[in-house]
């Protein structure tokens, strides 16, 4: 059980109403409350299931991750850090975890509206996209 949170990179899909939704399946991520795994078989993740929340360990991943969301699905995506908790397993490229909760988030648009919708129902840091100019270091 991992009581300290890791933390890591993840992508979400933005609602129509800015709110935070898993890329695939949809599931909200309500403003303010930890997001938690939910499996029809046991309450936390376990070896032989796949059930969890996912996340990268790199920024690098992350992006992988949002271009193909962005080119697969009919929603504005965004990426960011995530607080990983409960239990928490290693996969491939990152980890599968019982609890998360947004640590920051990174537009991939510039769209000063939805960064400061975010910041404001999420209580996070939203950034705007990375500039060509700009280091890559500094936005880790």
């Amino acid at each position: 059980m991992q009581t300290e949170p890791i933390r890591a990179w993840r992508v979400w899909r933005v609602s129509e109403d800015a709110e935070l939704e898993s890329p695939i399946y949809g599931d909200l991520w309500a403003p303010g409350v930890a997001f938690v795994a939910d499996c029809p078989h046991h309450l936390q993740p376990t070896l032989a299931c796949g059930c969890g929340v996912y996340a990268v360990t790199t920024r690098e991943r992350a992006l992988e991750w949002a271009q193909w969301a962005r080119a697969s699905l009919p929603y504005r995506v965004v990426l960011g850090t995530v607080q990983l908790w409960g239990r928490v397993l290693p996969h491939l490229t990152g980890y599968r975890a019982e609890r998360a909760y947004p640590y920051a988030l990174e537009l991939l648009e510039h769209e000063p509206e939805l960064e400061k919708a975010l910041r404001t129902r999420y209580l996070v840091d939203v950034v705007g996209p990375a500039r060509s100019d700009e280091p890559d270091h500094k936005r880790s």
